[in-house]
């Protein structure tokens, strides 16, 4: 979900109460700023005495984050993980990727294993991903935990926004109607997000 605070932000002279949310990919603010800044776009990041100092498009403004999670920011806006750190895949791991057509999610995924991922279970999975186009897809789901090794997650990636065909509240619906747990969210991309659902630890069984 990445990380998020409320603080003081320093921009032209003024002074704003915001709250603001980092991810991989973008630095949000809402409250009395409201500013959105792709990760890309931000040249410099810099902690200073509790302070978040960033350059960007429209000037200089800084943060009052905490000395703590000021060098931590920083850090992550200068090295911001990779899609495929963010969904913890391994190289060795045992991957299907169902109804997914995501070019970049493919070629990292596929750069990690040294093969492209299987779209047919051949033994138990590490990681499925199944893609939701809409809410019949989610019937899918008791068909793929069958598919997970005892300690392998399914995720889930689905439209986000309000003019979604998957709703949040169905996904995690069906999630809980299959007997599995989320336990993780991750941006996917610009326009698709994704849940990572889990075998419950009292429900595991070694194959």
């Amino acid at each position: 979900m990445g990380k998020e605070a409320t603080c003081v932000v320093h921009l032209d002279g003024k002074s704003y109460r915001c709250k603001a949310h980092l991810d991989s990919e973008t630095l949000r603010l809402t409250g009395g700023l409201r500013l959105n800044f792709p990760l890309r776009d931000l040249s410099q990041a810099r902690a200073r005495s509790g302070t978040l100092q960033l350059q960007t498009q429209i000037g200089p403004f800084e943060l009052e984050v905490g000395a703590g999670a000021a060098e931590s920011w920083a850090a992550a806006i200068r090295h911001p993980k990779s899609l495929i750190e963010k969904l913890g895949v391994r190289p060795a791991d045992r991957v299907c990727v169902i109804d997914i057509d995501d070019d970049r999610f493919l070629v990292e995924l596929t750069a990690l294993l040294g093969r492209a991922p299987s779209n047919a279970r051949a033994d138990l999975c590490d990681a499925v991903f199944l893609g939701l186009r809409n809410e019949p897809a989610l019937a899918d789901i008791e068909r793929h935990k069958s598919w997970l090794a005892p300690a392998g997650a399914l995720w889930l990636v689905y439209p986000k926004g309000k003019g979604s065909p998957v709703r949040e509240a169905a996904v995690r619906g069906a999630i809980v109607a299959a007997g599995l747990v989320d336990v993780k969210v991750a941006a996917f991309s610009t326009t698709h997000t994704a849940v990572k659902a889990v075998i419950p630890l009292s429900a595991r069984k070694r194959p």
